[in-house]
């Protein structure tokens, strides 16, 4: 539950599906830098949902831009019902808690379009001037690695709380099975002694430390999943628009030439003759064809708009880079402009990351099996 007091008093919002239907509404808006992520797992506890939610409008709140979006402020304050009735409308489908995954997977399927694209049209003479290329070219490869290695490691605990799940439910089904033999057998009581020993432990799990710990630990590799996407796209939006400011950049220098050759032939024109003999036919093909002066025209204003497509698509580029260091400040509000540290930083936290993984799932594996190996390629 998340639930803020002003001179108006806010709606309390509780559901996951509500939240998940603004963010869709914010990020077509606003840059994806400025928008909290949210738990992507539709299980994750009551505890974790309430202070993520929390927190995703304490960030909206506290945003000078989203703080006075229309669409947010309706979402503040606007009916259970009269919300319900727009997620239905806008979500024809349906918005489970399984949204967020459909949108993460919508996300990647955008990812792999534009990689697909880039593969087939990028020269590299575009980017070979580009200041940002490499440390950009660099992080494309880091964050897919660092997603890839988040998805390994989400599924690894999914199967392991799924297992966790069925060894709690076939536990049950053998504790019945014992204790209707133990009714005429004596002998059982030593296995019926041992077995409440694995019966405590599956208390334990049956009260929800296991599986609350569990489903924590997903929604924080989902969170990070998330990000790193949201990184991905950044990228690849910024290289499109290099490729793009590149292809800008050689049909200008084509009309540059062609005005450069207009000119010239204006100053060549021979003059007019009289009408009547050849004079007569010169002036039909000009009547039915543009002269010197109308190609000319129309060829600057070519170039003016391609000029003109070309400051725009700079100042694109900027927003973009600024946008990616607005991202990368959600790391522990990591401030530097310098994107060589930020690759250190960003590598600094994976690692971290790693060791704290491992460390939660051989706390869980050792109830049953063997500790699992870290490694370090992970």
């Amino acid at each position: 539950m998340a639930v803020f007091q002003s001179e108006q008093q806010f709606m309390c919002r509780r559901s996951l599906r509500d939240f998940l239907y603004i963010r869709t509404h914010l990020e077509k808006k606003h840059t994806v830098a400025v928008i909290p992520p949210l738990p992507q797992y539709h299980r994750v506890t009551a505890k974790r949902l309430k202070v993520s939610l929390s927190l995703f409008l304490s960030r909206c709140l506290s945003h000078k831009d989203v703080s006075t979006d229309t669409d947010f402020l309706e979402f503040l304050y606007i009916s259970e019902e009269s919300l319900a009735k727009q997620i239905d409308h806008h979500f024809p489908s349906g918005l489970s808690g399984s949204m967020s995954t459909q949108v993460i997977e919508s996300l990647t399927d955008q990812l792999e379009k534009s990689k697909r694209q880039i593969s087939m049209m990028g020269p590299k003479e575009a980017l070979k001037d580009d200041p940002y290329h490499q440390h950009f070219g660099e992080m494309h490869k880091k964050t897919d690695e660092f997603h890839a290695q988040m998805r390994v490691l989400k599924d690894i605990v999914v199967n392991y709380r799924n297992r966790v799940i069925e060894s709690e439910k076939d536990f049950k089904r053998e504790k019945a099975v014992f204790t209707n033999l133990a009714l005429n057998e004596a002998e059982l009581s030593n296995t019926l002694s041992a077995r409440a020993k694995v019966s405590s432990q599956m208390a334990w799990i049956t009260n929800g430390k296991y599986i609350n710990d569990l489903e924590n630990f997903e929604a924080e590799i989902d969170s990070y999943i998330h990000v790193s996407q949201r990184i991905s796209k950044i990228l690849y939006t910024r290289l499109d628009t290099v490729l793009r400011h590149h292809e800008v950049a050689k049909k200008m220098a084509h009309l540059r030439g062609e005005i450069e050759k207009l000119n010239k032939e204006k100053q060549e024109e021979k003059p007019k003759e009289e009408a009547g003999g050849f004079g007569f036919l010169v002036a039909l093909t000009e009547k039915f064809s543009d002269d010197v002066d109308t190609r000319l025209a129309k060829t600057q204003a070519m170039l003016r708009d391609l000029e003109k497509e070309n400051e725009n698509m700079e100042e694109i580029m900027n927003a973009i880079t600024k946008t990616f260091e607005g991202e990368v400040g959600l790391f522990n509000g990591w401030k530097t402009e310098d994107l060589p540290q930020f690759m250190k930083y960003y590598s600094e936290i994976k690692t971290t990351y790693h060791k704290q993984a491992f460390s939660v799932w051989n706390t869980f594996k050792k109830q049953f099996d063997e500790p699992v190996e870290e490694k370090e390629s992970l």
